[in-house]
């Protein structure tokens, strides 16, 4: 989400390697090197080396990154459940999945609540979606912003949601889930609550044929 920002700051270390090859270099030869560089071409590595460590960073950083696209807008028409809901983007229905977070499942405890919060929060309204990638089911898994807010943050914020870490490092999310736990918000005022993660894989165990619910 922050690539562009990161390759800036590459391109402005790069005066870094311009230093190490100048520094070998009497004061004539700087000289006669800079007279060169401004007769030629405006972009001039100043040694053949050093592309190539450049290079290296741009992709290890692009690497690091979530690519996403610019934010769009879009009305949600529907709500699936606390983190899944469909947004009529330039007249096509898009299914979301709102990145970092998992809600309780509508079978759980609260589930229903979530969905009840994340209908209340953004139904019917314009909001933005800020595009991460696609998941396996197809579908869009992606930031949401409404009256300036992020829908994730409030559900979280509330206790009705988890920091999903298996797939997010956000400081933010985990912050804001340790501050439900404490006040006890939500599905943490239950004194055992059940990570939705593994409720589903309870309940795809117990689908299984011969298998043995645990």
């Amino acid at each position: 989400m922050h690539c562009r920002k990161d390759i800036g700051q590459l391109f402005r270390i790069f005066p870094a390697f311009a230093s190490a090859g100048q520094a070998r270099q009497t004061p004539d030869q700087l000289t006669r090197n800079r007279f060169t560089m401004h007769r030629k071409l405006p972009l001039r590595f100043p040694c053949r080396l050093a592309p190539l460590p450049l290079f290296l960073l741009i992709l290890l950083c692009l690497n690091a990154c979530d690519v996403t696209e610019e934010p769009v807008t879009g009305k949600v028409v529907g709500v699936s459940d606390g983190d899944t809901l469909t947004l009529l983007v330039d007249g096509r229905e898009e299914k979301v999945r709102l990145f970092g977070i998992d809600c309780p499942e509508l079978r759980q405890a609260f589930g229903r609540k979530a969905k009840k919060f994340t209908s209340r929060m953004v139904f019917g309204k314009t909001v933005t979606l800020t595009r991460v990638e696609k998941d396996r089911y197809g579908r869009t898994l992606g930031v949401i912003g409404v009256d300036g807010e992020f829908l994730d943050r409030a559900l979280v914020r509330s206790g009705y949601a988890w920091h999903y870490r298996r797939y997010s490092s956000s400081s933010v999310l985990d912050s804001l889930e340790n501050e439900a736990r404490l006040n006890r918000r939500g599905l943490w005022a239950d004194p055992d609550p059940v990570a939705p993660w593994k409720f589903r894989s309870r309940e795809r165990d117990r689908s299984m044929p011969g298998t043995r619910a645990q």
